[in-house]
């Protein structure tokens, strides 16, 4: 079940209100995906070097 708004105890919508609410949405998400595609691009960069010095320290 959905709460309603505190101060006006209308019901929360989950659909954004207005095109600019859409647009802070859409921004949000590129954002996160930008930001998750940069993490995984630097865990696989760690392992990458991480098992070019191994394999140059063990032989």
């Amino acid at each position: 079940m959905l709460r309603g708004d505190a101060l006006t105890g209308e019901p929360q919508q989950l659909t954004p209100r207005s095109r600019s609410d859409q647009a802070d949405l859409t921004a949000f998400c590129v954002s996160e995906f930008l930001m998750a595609l940069a993490t995984g691009l630097a865990v696989a960069m760690a392992s990458i070097v991480y098992g070019l010095i191994h394999d140059w320290l063990v032989g």
